[in-house]
């Protein structure tokens, strides 16, 4: 922990210095931006699909990769690093915008940034691309080959690249509690995507190879409730009279107000869907048979829409003498 104490030690006295307004990064949750083509190319999915894996929840950008201005616009001004990713070496680069050209010649594979009331220091900045390398690259090798000040960095990036799927709440089925006599090879999980006020619940049931993810949008207006009735619209779901009790045992869990009446909420749910209902209705569920983590990366891809024409173009050879 002695990096850390230093790390930790600089920070504050940078802190003071530029005034205290300023945030340390640790305890606050970075935003992971992959840029990919348009389809993907595996290499691109290969480096979602691994952010996944570790508890991340990548945004999916398939439009600004080659946008000079956007990146001067919205990405200066914050605390970044541009990295690209080498799988045929094993390294991973990084730099800013400020190392880019209007030419857009070369562009990053992935931005981590965090809000710009937050201070990041140069070595905490290293200290992440090791921890990227070993994430990506080295995680299979013996921990003997790392040494004391390896290990020490890779410890604080860690604490750095706190993971959002973190709070990921499981709902538990207590045996003692379990008076509706719920098959226990039932499991709820929901995660909150507050940018996007929107609610992700997923279910899991005996004798399904996988769970349904039911996606609830203007979450804060629409509430628990909604999560009901979506469930229905899959052919296997309310085939078996536990699917309900499950449902009335998570409606007690998430501490929903009001009486459990399942029909009722279909029937509304159903009315809510006719065009002509008061309001203009609200438009049919959405429900994937994909986990959590799945249907946020499925998320972003259908709001990036068309992106750029792909190109792996190789960064600049000072970029790299930075590292080598």
């Amino acid at each position: 922990m002695y990096v850390f104490l230093i790390l930790y030690i600089n920070l504050v006295i940078n802190i003071f210095c530029h005034g205290i307004r300023l945030k340390t990064p640790f305890g606050m949750i970075p935003t992971i931006t992959v840029f990919v083509s348009t389809p993907p190319t595996i290499e691109e999915n290969e480096i979602v699909k691994r952010f996944v894996e570790l508890g991340f929840a990548p945004l999916v950008d398939a439009v600004h990769a080659k946008s000079y201005d956007w990146f001067i616009k919205n990405v200066k001004p914050v605390p970044h690093k541009l990295f690209n990713f080498k799988p045929d070496s094993k390294k991973i680069y990084y730099y800013e915008v400020d190392d880019l050209n209007t030419q857009m010649d070369f562009t990053p594979h992935v931005m981590i940034h965090w809000n710009e009331d937050v201070l990041m220091l140069e070595d905490l900045w290293r200290s992440i691309r090791k921890w990227l390398i070993h994430k990506f690259y080295t995680y299979n090798d013996l921990p003997e080959k790392f040494d004391a000040t390896l290990i020490q960095e890779l410890e604080t990036a860690d604490m750095l690249m706190r993971r959002p799927l973190e709070d990921v709440k499981s709902l538990e089925l207590p045996l003692e509690e379990n008076k509706e006599n719920v098959d226990p090879g039932y499991s709820f999980r929901i995660h909150h995507v507050e940018q996007r006020d929107t609610m992700l619940y997923e279910v899991r049931k005996p004798n399904t190879d996988m769970p349904y993810t039911s996606v609830i949008r203007n979450y804060s207006c629409r509430g628990h409730k909604a999560f009901f009735p979506t469930l229905y619209i899959c052919n296997s779901w309310g085939v078996s009279r536990f699917d309900v009790l499950f449902l009335e045992h998570c409606w007690n869990q998430l501490g929903v107000e009001g009486e459990f009446d399942m029909d009722q909420m279909l029937k509304e749910a159903t009315e809510k869907c006719y065009p002509d209902y008061p309001g203009g209705g609200e438009p049919e569920p959405v429900v994937y048979r994909r986990t959590i983590e799945d249907v946020l990366v499925t998320l972003q891809n259908l709001a990036n829409g068309v992106g750029y024409d792909s190109a792996d173009q190789d960064i600049p050879l000072a970029i790299k003498d930075r590292f080598d």
